[in-house]
């Protein structure tokens, strides 16, 4: 690490997965929805992460998906 970056950050190390899922949580935040956990617990019935929706389903979280993806559409 070089000089000048260290002590630059003093957030904890996180593991990729719980980066993922505090990413997760923050974009499901942006468009008010505070249950992520709830949407994406995991499991045979629901993804337990975004790239695990499908489009071609008929789970709450991938429908959320199909909905989020059209707002952007529209706007970008």
């Amino acid at each position: 690490m070089c000089t000048r970056c260290r002590g630059a950050s003093t957030a904890p190390v996180q593991t990729f997965a719980n980066a993922r899922l505090a990413a997760q949580k923050e974009l499901l935040a942006a468009f008010y929805i505070y249950n992520a956990v709830d949407l994406l617990p995991g499991g045979t019935a629901q993804p337990a992460v975004f790239t695990a929706m499908d489009l071609s389903k008929q789970r709450t979280a991938d429908q959320i998906l199909a909905a989020i993806s059209r707002m952007v559409m529209q706007i970008g």
